[in-house]
């Protein structure tokens, strides 16, 4: 299994999961907390210094849209801000 069949598996996942409870993973829940909210935690982190690959950018917005509330709101100047300042650091 390649890490991009991976990333879909977890993107999957936390989607139907989502979807079926009508909100997001509990925190406080160790299940959903080690199944779902540490995968939405890393690549959160990875969306805010901008090194998420842009195929799977689109698809993780919409998965914080859903969220509502889960996501960080943040603009697309600002993630172009971001690209551009780490495209020029060594």
């Amino acid at each position: 299994m390649t890490q991009d069949e991976r990333w879909l598996e977890w993107y999957n996942e936390v989607k139907s999961f989502i979807e079926s409870n009508h909100r997001n993973p509990s925190r406080h829940n160790p299940e959903e907390r080690f199944k779902y909210c540490n995968w939405l935690k890393h690549n959160k982190k990875l969306l805010n210094v901008g090194e998420m690959r842009e195929d799977r950018e689109a698809l993780f917005e919409k998965l914080l849209k859903m969220g509502r509330g889960i996501g960080v709101r943040i603009s697309t100047s600002r993630i172009i801000l971001i690209k551009a300042f780490y495209a020029l650091c060594p």
